[in-house]
């Protein structure tokens, strides 16, 4: 039988920790791999007949490619198995901060961070000129109450290495460009 994702123990759906897909998977430990530096890498899955090779046709199809080697897909997605073998997914490959002294970032990590706090409506992180900026679109009754967001800012840096902290808050009084399903649209909102 194929593996079923379900949510992880503890979480709620609806709740603003999600905005990763925390996913736990009862995959078999052979099907699923992470070539990681640090416990956190790429997710692959080893190419289950029928199911991987569907996906390969119709990505070609499209004219798209798919990564495979040797039988494994790689997802796009990163994420990390923990102790207990529940599949962690915390960002993706696409969206990776690679700061010029060679420091890897998920932005999905640090937008988690901000999300916990209700008078966040929408945030998006990214890089400027090798510094790590978050820009906000708050709720209605902390807009441009700078003073709370750089606390919040603090609070998301706490405990984290210098090359991970974000280096400013920007606040937006409009929403950001979203797709159809009304997901952020990273290329289209990040200054140029």
């Amino acid at each position: 039988a194929a593996p079923t994702p379900t949510l992880a123990p503890g979480l709620e759906k609806g709740t603003k920790d999600l905005v990763t897909q925390v996913l736990a998977c009862s995959a078999q430990a052979e099907s699923l791999s992470l070539q990681a530096k640090n416990a956190l890498g790429q997710v692959t899955v080893l190419s289950v007949p029928g199911q991987i090779t569907r996906a390969v046709a119709d990505a070609a199809s499209r004219q798209e490619s798919l990564a495979l080697q040797d039988g494994w897909y790689s997802t796009g997605d990163l994420g990390y198995l923990d102790k207990d073998g529940f599949l962690f997914l915390t960002g993706r490959m696409k969206n990776l901060i690679i700061l010029s002294n060679g420091e890897n970032i998920s932005p999905e990590e640090l937008e988690n961070d901000f999300h916990k706090d209700l008078a966040v409506n929408e945030v998006l992180v990214y890089e400027k000129d090798n510094k790590i900026i978050a820009e906000i679109y708050p709720d209605e009754e902390h807009m441009g109450d700078t003073g709370y967001f750089e606390a919040l800012m603090e609070k998301v840096n706490e405990g984290r290495p210098a090359y991970k902290q974000i280096a400013s808050v920007k606040l937006r009084d409009t929403e950001f460009i979203k797709n159809t399903s009304k997901k952020i649209v990273r290329y289209k909102n990040i200054p140029q």
